[in-house]
C-alpha cells in the first residue's frame, strides 16, 4: 500500500485565466499539505471563433503556481484524450478529480474517465461548479451526463449544485464544499493605489462595485435601474462596473444613457490581472451581486477576501453564503427597487454593524478549509468501481 494518497486534478489552470483556474490551483495547494497531488490542464481549450484565445490566457504577472500544471488535453482531438489518460494514469492516482465548469470539456473528460475505469483502481470524482437543472437546456444536460456517467461521487460547491446533481444522479454520493476565499496578497497583489481619486471620486461618494463578467444572469441591468432610483434621493452614489461585458456592452451603455446616469456610472471594461484586483475592491464600500440566478459566486468570495460586504439577491446558490445584516444585505431578486432599498439599508446599518468582523468569522468557517478531511472521507466511502 502506498504511504501517501495520490490525487490527479484535471481542469483549467495557468496559463488559462479565470475563477476555475484559480480554484484548481488552490485545490492543489490545499490538498498538497496531506497528499501527493498532480494538476493537469488543457493545451487547447476553445477556437477563436467561439472565444478569442487571447482572452482565455491570463495576463497576470502574479499567479498561484507552486509548480506548472502539465498541459495535455486538446478539447477537440480524441488522440490527445488518449495520450492524456495514459499520462495521468502513469502516476496511479487513487482519485481523479475532474473540475466541471462547462460542457466544453465533456468529451475529453468522458474519454479519460473511461480509461481510468478500465484500470479499475481509481475513484472518479467530479468537482461541480454548476450542473444544469431539470429546466436546463437539453444539450447541456446531455453533455453533462455523458461526462459524469462514470463518476463514483461528486463534490458540490453549493447547495443548489448538490440539489441539481441529485436530479441527474440520484444513486451517487455527493460531498459538499464551497469556493475558497483566495488571499490575493498571496498572489503578489500590489498595495492598492488611491483609485477613488484617480477616477474622480470624492470622499463623500458612496461607491458600489459590480465586478466580473456582465452576462444577463448577473443582473447588471437591474443594478443600473436601481441606481436610477438611488441618485434621485442622494446624488453622491456612484457605480463602478469592472470586467468584460462579453458583447452586452451596448445594451448597458444604452440603459445608462436612457436613465441619464453617465455622471454616476464608471466602467473599466477589461480583464483585471490578479495583482490589480485589490485596487478596485479597495475603492468600493459595497459589492453588488444583483444576480437573477447563480450556483455560487467567485465575486462574493473576492469581496470577502477584502472584507467588503455585499448586497445580494435571494437566489439559490448565492445567499446560502451571505448572512443578512452581518456579511451583507439580502434582497428580493429581479427587483431594482429592492436592490436600491438594500443599498440604502447597508449604508444605514454600517453605522452600527461591524461588517468586517462578521466577514472574517465567515471566512474562517468556509467549508473549503476542510477540503483535506473531505478527501479522506472520499477515500473511505467511495472505493473505485469498474
Amino acid at each position: 500500500m502506498k504511504e501517501l494518497r495520490n490525487i490527479a486534478i484535471v481542469g483549467r489552470a495557468h496559463p488559462y485565466r479565470g475563477g476555475a483556474a484559480l480554484f484548481n490551483e488552490h485545490v492543489r495547494e490545499t490538498l498538497a499539505e496531506r497528499f501527493a497531488v498532480n494538476l493537469y490542464t488543457f493545451k487547447f481549450l476553445l477556437p477563436k471563433f467561439l472565444y478569442p484565445e487571447s482572452t482565455l490566457l491570463d495576463p497576470s504577472k502574479e499567479t498561484m503556481r507552486a509548480n506548472p500544471a502539465e498541459r495535455l488535453i486538446h478539447s477537440f482531438l480524441p488522440w490527445s484524450w488518449r495520450r492524456a489518460a495514459r499520462r495521468i494514469l502513469e502516476s496511479r492516482p487513487d482519485v481523479i478529480a475532474f473540475d466541471w465548469w462547462s460542457p466544453v470539456a465533456a468529451f475529453a473528460y468522458a474519454s479519460i474517465a473511461k480509461a481510468a475505469k478500465r484500470r479499475g483502481e481509481t475513484t472518479i470524482l467530479f468537482m461541480a461548479h454548476t450542473v444544469p437543472s431539470s429546466r436546463g437546456a437539453w444539450l447541456r444536460r446531455a453533455l453533462t451526463k455523458l461526462a459524469m456517467k462514470r463518476a463514483d461521487c461528486f463534490l458540490a460547491l453549493s447547495g443548489k449544485v448538490q440539489n441539481d446533481l441529485a436530479e441527474l444522479f440520484a444513486d451517487k454520493k455527493t460531498f459538499r464544499s464551497e469556493l475558497p476565499v483566495i488571499d490575493f496578497a498571496k498572489l503578489g497583489a500590489r498595495r492598492p493605489k488611491d483609485l477613488k481619486k484617480e477616477l474622480g471620486f470624492e470622499d463623500r461618494h458612496k461607491i458600489v462595485l459590480f465586478f466580473g463578467h456582465a452576462q444577463r444572469e448577473k443582473g447588471l441591468d437591474l443594478l443600473i435601474e436601481a441606481f436610477a432610483e438611488l441618485v434621485k434621493d442622494d446624488p453622491d452614489f456612484r457605480l463602478l462596473v469592472v470586467g468584460e461585458p462579453l458583447g452586452f456592452e451596448h445594451e448597458y451603455e444604452a440603459l445608462v444613457a436612457k436613465r441619464r446616469l453617465e455622471k454616476y456610472v464608471f466602467k473599466h471594461d477589461e480583464f483585471v490581472p490578479n495583482e490589480e484586483v485589490g485596487e478596485f475592491f479597495a475603492a468600493a464600500d459595497l459589492v453588488a451581486l444583483p444576480y437573477r440566478e447563480a450556483t455560487q459566486s467567485g465575486t462574493l468570495n473576492m469581496a470577502y477576501n477584502f472584507n467588503k460586504p455585499v448586497v445580494a439577491t435571494d437566489v439559490e446558490g448565492l445567499t446560502e453564503f451571505v448572512e443578512d445584516g452581518k456579511t451583507g444585505v439580502v434582497v428580493e431578486p429581479n427587483d431594482p427597487d429592492a436592490i436600491a432599498e438594500g443599498v440604502r439599508r447597508y449604508y444605514a446599518l454600517k453605522r452600527s454593524v461591524d461588517f468586517a468582523s462578521h466577514i472574517r468569522r465567515r471566512v474562517s468557517e468556509n467549508a473549503f478549509n476542510r477540503l483535506p478531511e473531505v478527501f479522506e472521507t472520499i477515500f473511505r466511502e467511495t472505493p473505485p468501481t469498474s
